[in-house]
C-alpha cells in the first residue's frame, strides 16, 4: 500500500488538509442538547454529537493498561458495537488471566509505524516463531472466541475496536468504512497494511499529527491511528457539505 492508495481525505494534498482539520474538529467537539421534559426539574444535558469522541477516554482507570475492564467493554457502545453477555463473561472472567499476560507483551508507548519489521512480526505478526503466534495474534484469536464451539458475537469489528481501546497507538480499527476506504477484502493482514502506511517515510503519520494539532486535539487524548480512523469514517459518512451546515447550527 502506497500513498496513491490512500483515501482522498488522507492524501498529501493542500486542498484536503483544511477539510481534514475541520472534520476532525467536528467529530471531537460538536455537541447536541438533550432537553428535559416539559415541567421536569432536571436540567437539559449537553452531550457529544459523536459519542465515539469519548471512546479512548471514557472510564479510563490508571493501572489497568494490561487488563480488560468493564469500562473497556462499555466503551464499545460509544462506537455502536455493544458487547454481548457471553463475551462479557468470557473476557472479564474466564479468560482474564491469559488476556492480561498477552497485553503485558504489547507496549503502551509505541506507535505502530515506529516498529521495525522484526519487532512488528514479533508483536503483531501471524507467527512469532515456528508454530507460535505473536501475542497480538493470540490475543485476537482469544477475543474472537476461536476454539470455542459456538460464536460469542466477537467479530473482527468488535475485536479490533476493543484492542484499539487497550493499545490505541498499536492497533488500528477495522470496520466496513475502513474496508471500503482502503479497498480491503476482509480483516486478514490489515495490521500489516496499516503498519506499512504509518511508517515515517510515507509521511502519513506526520500529516495526521499536524491535523490533530491544528484541530486542537490534545496528543495524549487521541492516537494517530484513531485520528486516521475518524477522518476516514467521517469522510465516508458525510460526503457532501451538509455536515458543515449542522456544525454551524449546533448550539
Amino acid at each position: 500500500m502506497t500513498d496513491m492508495n490512500l483515501p482522498r481525505i488522507l492524501q498529501d494534498d493542500k486542498s484536503t488538509h483544511q477539510e481534514a482539520v475541520d472534520r476532525l474538529r467536528d467529530y471531537c467537539f460538536s455537541t447536541r442538547l438533550l432537553p428535559a421534559k416539559s415541567g421536569a426539574h432536571a436540567n437539559p444535558l449537553t452531550l457529544p454529537y459523536f459519542t465515539g469522541s469519548r471512546f479512548e477516554s471514557f472510564g479510563q482507570q490508571p493501572g489497568t493498561e494490561n487488563e480488560i475492564t468493564a469500562s473497556d467493554l462499555l466503551s464499545l457502545s460509544l462506537l455502536s458495537v455493544p458487547i454481548k453477555a457471553d463475551a462479557t463473561l468470557i473476557i472479564i472472567e474466564e479468560r482474564r488471566s491469559r488476556i492480561t499476560e498477552l497485553l503485558q507483551e504489547l507496549p503502551t508507548d509505541k506507535d505502530l509505524g515506529e516498529l521495525d519489521e522484526e519487532t512488528f512480526c514479533s508483536m503483531l505478526g501471524a507467527e512469532r516463531t515456528a508454530g507460535s503466534a505473536s501475542p497480538g495474534q493470540e490475543l485476537w484469536d482469544l477475543l474472537r472466541g476461536n476454539g470455542l464451539d459456538g460464536r460469542i458475537g466477537m467479530g473482527p469489528v468488535r475485536v479490533s475496536k476493543l484492542l484499539a481501546r487497550k493499545r490505541p497507538r498499536l492497533v488500528p480499527i477495522y470496520d466496513t468504512q475502513v474496508a471500503t476506504a482502503f479497498d480491503l477484502r476482509d480483516s486478514r493482514g490489515y495490521w500489516k497494511e496499516f503498519h506499512s502506511i504509518m511508517r515515517p517515510e510515507v509521511g502519513l503519520a506526520d500529516r495526521l499529527s499536524r491535523i490533530r494539532t491544528e484541530a486542537g486535539v490534545v496528543e495524549s487524548d487521541m492516537s494517530l491511528l484513531r485520528v486516521m480512523d475518524i477522518l476516514v469514517w467521517h469522510a465516508q459518512k458525510y460526503t457532501d457539505e451538509t455536515w458543515r451546515d449542522r456544525v454551524l447550527s449546533t448550539p
